[in-house]
C-alpha cells in the first residue's frame, strides 16, 4: 500500500471511529488506487461491539459506488447499519463526491430511501450529497 492509499484509509478509520467504534475498527481497511479510481473494502469476522461488518466502495470521478454494505442483521436493527453508512457518507463527503450510487434489493427500499436515496431504475438507488 502506498503513501496515499494509506492515508486514505486512516480518513475512512476516523469517520468509522467518529461512529460505530470507540476507538478503531478491529480489522484493517485495504485501498487500492489505480486507473479506475479508488477501491476501499473491509471484512470483520466478529467484534463483540456491533457484530461482523463488511463493506466495499469504489470512487470513480466524484461518485462514490456501495457495491457492499454489510451487517448481522441484530446489530443492524440497533442502529449501527446507519451509523456505518453515515460514516461512509462522510467519508465520501471529505473526498469531495457529489453523489452516492448502490444497488439493492427491494426489500430494503424503506431504508434506504430514510437515508435520502432516490431510486433510479429496478435495483439502483442514487443520493446527491
Amino acid at each position: 500500500m502506498n503513501n496515499k492509499e494509506k492515508d486514505l484509509c486512516d480518513l475512512l478509520e476516523e469517520a468509522l471511529r467518529s461512529s460505530i467504534y470507540s476507538n478503531h475498527p478491529p480489522y484493517r481497511i485495504h485501498a487500492k488506487i489505480d486507473d479506475l479510481g479508488l477501491s476501499l473494502c473491509y471484512r470483520e469476522r466478529k467484534s463483540a461491539e456491533n457484530g461482523q461488518v463488511s463493506f466495499d466502495i469504489q470512487i470513480v470521478g466524484d461518485t462514490c459506488y456501495l457495491n457492499w454494505l454489510f451487517m448481522l442483521q441484530n446489530h443492524a436493527r440497533n442502529g449501527y447499519e446507519r451509523a456505518l453508512y453515515l460514516s461512509l457518507e462522510k467519508f465520501c463527503r471529505k473526498l469531495k463526491c457529489s453523489k452516492i450510487s448502490l444497488n439493492e434489493s427491494d426489500d430494503r427500499y424503506n431504508f434506504w430511501m430514510a437515508l435520502g436515496f432516490k431510486k433510479e431504475s429496478h435495483q439502483s438507488f442514487v443520493k446527491e450529497i
